[in-house]
């Protein structure tokens, strides 16, 4: 199982490259303003989160929700690696999540999947004051917003995660239009 996910996230990662070095200016000037906004939110969200004390209390429980994590990366995630430029961490498929260090999440705030920066258990909500749980709640409606129009416009993409999202279009029509690609599985 290991090897056959590393396998995939390889062929997924060579064929995203390709599709979006092929990608033509009008789809480029689409993604940038919303990976750049995306990130904005997940960075603001991170803070509040941190104010909230969430190291802490992830720190406490060792993280038992990022145990469920194999299947949260998105196709938004990774184009926001591939925009700025950089390579993901290297997963490993023998971890619940792959992105989980001994240190904690491996992904900055920025980069993290959608389930992972919204998901705040109640210990951490409690450290946040009214006004603060409304901002969070704003910030996340516009993040969940911003994530469903990547889900919107281009078959492979999910919040369920990439590997997910591959599932019902092959790898090379990851960043097809949705309207554009061939069969869903």
């Amino acid at each position: 199982m290991v090897e056959e996910r590393w396998q995939r996230w390889q062929q997924l990662s060579e064929a995203l490259r390709s599709a979006l070095a092929a990608m033509d200016e009008p789809g480029r000037n689409w993604l940038r303003p919303r990976l750049a906004r995306i990130a904005a939110l997940q960075e603001q969200l991170d803070a509040l989160y941190r104010q909230a004390g969430g190291p802490r209390c992830c720190a406490a429980c060792r993280g038992a929700c990022c145990a469920v994590g194999v299947h949260h990366f998105t196709l938004v995630n990774f184009l926001a690696f591939a925009e700025d430029g950089r390579q993901p961490p290297v997963p490993d498929f023998a971890l619940t999540c792959p992105f989980l260090g001994p240190a904690g999440c491996r992904l900055d705030a920025a980069h993290r999947p959608f389930n992972c920066i919204i998901f705040w258990c109640e210990k951490v909500l409690a450290g946040l004051d009214g006004g603060q749980q409304e901002q969070a709640r704003r910030l996340e409606t516009e993040l969940r917003t911003l994530y469903l129009e990547f889900d919107g416009r281009f078959a492979g993409s999910s919040l369920r995660g990439l590997f997910l999202g591959a599932e019902r279009v092959p790898p090379e029509q990851l960043l097809t239009p949705k309207a554009m690609a061939g069969p869903m599985r």
